[in-house]
């Protein structure tokens, strides 16, 4: 997995959950407001068999498909509680889940019945009249046995959820910051360094480039892989709008349904406090009941978006060639219009007036399977598409990128003929030993550009385009110069004019917010060393991924 992505997994599962403080942890709760103590069917599409193999390993533990099968079973119960996006956990996702586990009881961390019990109580879904409601939790229990489930299975799910919230309470937070590091961090933050930098710009060397044809063609060759010919998509759209459902959602919108939306959704009604606190209800009944009724909408659209994908999947798996003319009749019956996209290049930012990278990649992966997307919500509609032609990505040929080739080759020859320059000028000042000397022959530098700039990392940030020379910088002696620095638009040369002493009136009046500052990098560097364990001691069958 890229870098970043495991700890982003990480919180993506507590931003899942609105902002409760539960026994001094952060857990974080989006209630699902419809359905959530409705009766149906749920569980887990698996393998079928073969629960005991395994699958991967997690910290040095073997994981089989069936610790993944369970994980996805509490998913689906805690998505009918409304504690999660969905009940589609895929096996990643189930297995991230499995080792986030794992690692917090690798630190020792345990979830106590009592804490599950807590936790249950205040939970909104389960209250009525601001109470704990025994009822309503028996009446979700007893669907949630009808549905295949049990009392055990979400209790277990809960806890795993609290375990979580403990790991990244114990990565994240309480990161002691003393009064000595404090200082030496504003010390060395707030110092001020005076700079001159010789730019030797690409574009001033593309005079001297030679049009040269056999070079460019050896150039083409030597980096024939970085030019391709982008794949193309052409599918059948169907459009669920959420204004189509505005009646429906409106007729949800009881006083007592919004009035739950409001109570669990308090993150949308921040605009609306004052002097710090939170609004009531009844001071904005009609704010609540209009984002009550535009959430509704969107629910229902997915809903039905869902529902259409589902159908159309079994349709178009067995009609072969037709699979065209049965998506329409499907959408026929929707009442839906079917927009052909035509041909769409893998990399567009936009399939026609609709910008959703996801659907464009939903579009291409459906193609070599099951022809139909997952529903993808893009502004205020739902898609679901077709996938009904596929052209492959290719190598180019010469003739087919001999312009963007033409270009690259005089921008690579004109950064070879900056950087020798800048390669000389370094040279020759290192010669000079008298910083004086070295300063006057800086300034008299050919061929480039000097620029002088003030920067303190504090916040008096340099130009964008002078970052390398900052930086280096920041490494010298006051009349140094740097070796040649690589840099967007052509090399430069920096030479440290002056480092002025960071000034540390002010610096009693910031400490507190330098603390914050400083524990937020901390526990930056916590969660880095913990996402590298994770990634090197978690390991998931690729087969899995792809089945």
């Amino acid at each position: 997995m890229a870098p970043k992505m495991i700890i982003k997994k990480l919180n993506t599962m507590f931003h899942k959950h609105s902002r409760w403080l539960f026994g001094g942890f952060t857990i974080v709760i989006i209630i699902s407001f419809m359905g959530f103590l409705t009766p149906g069917q749920f569980g887990c599409d698996g393998f079928g068999s073969g629960s005991g193999m395994t699958v991967g390993t997690a910290f040095g533990e073997k994981v089989t498909l069936g610790d993944l099968e369970q994980i996805r079973r509490e998913n689906d119960v805690l998505a009918r509680a409304g504690m999660s996006m969905g009940r589609d956990m895929d096996y990643s996702e189930a297995f991230q889940r499995y080792c986030l586990e794992v690692a917090a009881r690798r630190q020792g961390l345990a979830v106590g019945d009592a804490e599950v019990i807590d936790f249950v109580k205040k939970f909104p879904v389960f209250q009525e009249n601001g109470q704990y409601s025994p009822a309503r939790y028996k009446e979700f229990k007893e669907n949630l046995v009808r549905a295949g489930g049990s009392d055990e299975l979400f209790v277990e799910a809960l806890r795993g959820v609290l375990l979580s919230a403990k790991l990244q309470n114990q990565l994240g937070y309480n990161r002691v910051v003393t009064d000595g590091e404090l200082e030496a961090f504003y010390r060395r933050d707030n110092v001020k360094y005076d700079v001159k930098t010789a730019i030797f710009s690409t574009d001033a060397y593309l005079k001297d480039v030679k049009n040269d044809p056999a070079a460019m063609k050896a150039y083409f060759d030597e980096h024939a892989g970085n030019y391709r010919i982008s794949g193309k998509v052409a599918a059948f759209l169907v459009e669920f709008p959420n204004a189509r459902y505005l009646k429906e959602a409106e007729a949800k919108a009881t006083d007592a349904e919004v009035k739950k939306f409001f109570d669990t959704r308090p993150q949308l009604f921040v605009k609306l406090a004052k002097d710090g606190k939170m609004p009531e209800f009844e001071a904005c009944r009609k704010e609540a009941k209009a984002e009550f009724i535009k959430a509704a909408c969107r629910d229902l659209a997915m809903r039905h978006a869902y529902e259409f994908a589902a159908a159309a999947y079994d349709a178009v798996s067995e009609a072969g060639d037709g699979r065209a003319e049965v998506f329409r009749k499907l959408a026929a019956k929707e009442k839906a219009e079917v927009v052909d996209t035509g041909l769409v290049d893998f990399n567009a930012p936009a399939i026609g007036k609709i910008s959703s990278p996801e659907l464009l990649q939903n579009l291409i992966a459906a193609f070599d399977n099951h022809w139909v997307t997952n529903p993808v919500a893009a502004g205020e509609s739902v898609f679901v598409g077709l996938a009904r032609e596929r052209i492959p990505e290719k190598a180019a040929t010469f003739n087919e990128v001999s312009a963007q080739v033409a270009a690259d080759y005089r921008n690579a020859e004109a950064t070879r003929l900056a950087t020798e320059a800048a390669a000389k000028a370094e040279e020759s000042l290192a010669a000079i030993e008298d910083g004086t000397a070295r300063l006057k022959a800086f300034n008299e530098l050919k061929g480039c550009t000097i620029r002088e700039f003030r920067f303190s990392p504090a916040g008096e940030f340099p130009p964008m385009e002078l970052f390398p020379s900052a930086g280096a910088a920041m490494r010298l002696n006051v009349d140094e110069v740097s070796k040649v620095l690589p840099a967007e638009g052509g090399p430069q040369l920096a030479i440290l004019l002056k480092r002025t002493p960071a000034d540390m009136k002010d610096f009693e009046s910031k400490k507190e917010q330098l603390r914050s500052s400083l524990g937020n990098m901390k526990r930056e560097l916590s969660i880095g060393v913990f996402e590298e364990e994770f990634m090197t001691q978690c390991q998931l069958d690729p087969k899995l991924v792809q089945r």
